[in-house]
Parts: structure tokens; sequence; C-alpha cells
């Protein structure tokens, strides 16, 4: 069976999962991730869009790993300053970032979306 241009249905299945592919790391690369840190590893900045003050952080390894968790203790932009509570391992420019929440109280968050 010939698709568009000549094609077979392989060739056409390829070049989908190539574009998908290219998407999905695209995604991921403006994913959350830290940006930099102090020496002593009490305070990083994560290039992270989602989160208000207050919120909980968990920072990941490169094999998924939570190595460290902390708060968002200040927002500018995309940035947001945390302040690291519990360290497992060093934390290394790059590594993954997760915003917990879930964890919010009803009314803080409330207050937060009048504050942006």
């Amino acid at each position: 069976m010939k698709w568009m241009h000549g094609w077979t249905a392989s060739v056409a299945r390829k070049r989908l999962v190539l574009s998908l592919g290219a998407f999905l790391l695209s995604a991921s690369a403006d994913a959350a991730s830290v940006y930099n840190c102090s020496a002593s590893g009490e305070k990083c900045v994560v290039k992270v869009e989602d989160g208000i003050i207050g919120d909980r952080v968990k920072v990941m390894n490169e094999k998924a790993r939570v190595i460290a968790s902390g708060r968002i203790t200040k927002r500018r932009g995309s940035y947001a300053m945390v302040s690291i509570v519990q360290k497992n391992q060093t934390i290394r420019k790059g590594y993954p970032v997760i915003v917990d929440v879930e964890n919010r109280n009803s009314s803080v968050q409330w207050a937060a979306s009048f504050a942006q």
C-alpha cells in the first residue's frame, strides 16, 4: 500500500515515531529543573512554571530517586528560590524538580491566585 509521496506504511510509521519523539524531548527540556544551588546546598534556584510560595518541592537525581526536599520561599518569573529541608545527596544543576501542589491549603491557593 502506498501512502502520500510514495511512502510505505512502515516509513510513515517511522516518521510519526520520530516526530513524536522530538516533541516529547522538547517538552522534557522545558520541564522544571535545578538552575543553581548554594555551596552548602541549603538554598537552590529552580526553573519552574508551577508553584507558589510555601509549596513543597522534591528534587530527583538521574535515576528518578528523590534526593532532596524543600519549600518555595521566593518567586520571580519562571524561577523560584527553594529552601532545602532534607538532602540525601549533592544537588546538581539540571536535576528534575517536582512541585507538590496537593498539600496546599485552599485559602492559600485562593490568595496566591490573586497575588500573581
